[in-house]
């Protein structure tokens, strides 16, 4: 399967990011993968010391360029091509908080413990977790400077109001950098009873001003395309 990515210049929604005017080839999105950020060597350092490869592959690098200069993306990679790197990467450069949407607590779960692996830290809010972790994460949230740095979340979760009052605050105290739609593709594969949440979601890049979106999906096929 190919690997896309498309900087996209509108505001993203669950019911346009797929639209066939937003994933694309890497055609006319050679600039961001050769776009000189002034985040050179620090992406160059992290990409070595804290994940442990050589270099970007610019499918990453064209995202995280354009990450950085606060675009919205929508990402295609294929399962295990690298795209957690894609938000991973740039809480690590910002030192702020990246939030990742995902519907799999599995992956958010195993993500986690690789996160930890790498000394990122990290956390996950889900229904399997406890009242007592959930407390502790979102008090280190309401702080002025969290040390958290990616902070994993199921769609649900950013519908609770507890959670959006946090997002808010994150966001206005500059503390939010990124929020990051893992496995985009489950709006269309999970069905309609599922897609909802998804659509939901539209309220963050609506409320939360001047935070970019990345969408990342590992298929794009027409009928995730239409959807």
């Amino acid at each position: 399967m190919d690997s896309h990515f498309q900087v996209t210049s509108h505001h993203f929604s669950a019911e346009n990011a797929f639209s066939e005017s937003s994933v694309l080839n890497q055609e006319g999105t050679r600039e961001w993968v050769q776009k000189i950020t002034g985040w050179e060597q620090e992406i160059q350092e992290a990409t070595e010391r804290t994940f442990g490869f050589d270099r970007l592959r610019d499918v990453q690098r064209g995202p995280i360029n354009a990450i950085l200069s606060r675009k919205d993306v929508v990402v295609r990679l294929p399962t295990g091509g690298g795209k957690s790197l894609i938000f991973q990467l740039p809480a690590v450069l910002l030192k702020k908080v990246v939030v990742v949407v995902s519907p799999l607590i599995s992956l958010m779960i195993d993500q986690l413990e690789k996160l930890k692996e790498k000394d990122i830290a990290a956390a996950v809010l889900s229904s399997k977790t406890s009242s007592e972790e959930r407390a502790r994460v979102e008090g280190e949230l309401r702080k002025d400077s969290p040390s958290l740095r990616v902070v994993y979340l199921t769609p649900e979760g950013v519908q609770r109001k507890a959670v959006k009052d946090i997002l808010k605050g994150l966001s206005k105290r500059k503390m939010l950098t990124l929020i990051a739609i893992d496995e985009a593709h489950c709006i269309s594969t999970w069905g309609p009873d599922f897609r909802p949440k998804y659509l939901e979601l539209k309220w963050m890049k609506e409320q939360l001003e001047d935070v970019p979106v990345v969408a990342l999906t590992a298929s794009a096929t027409p009928k995730v395309t239409k959807q």
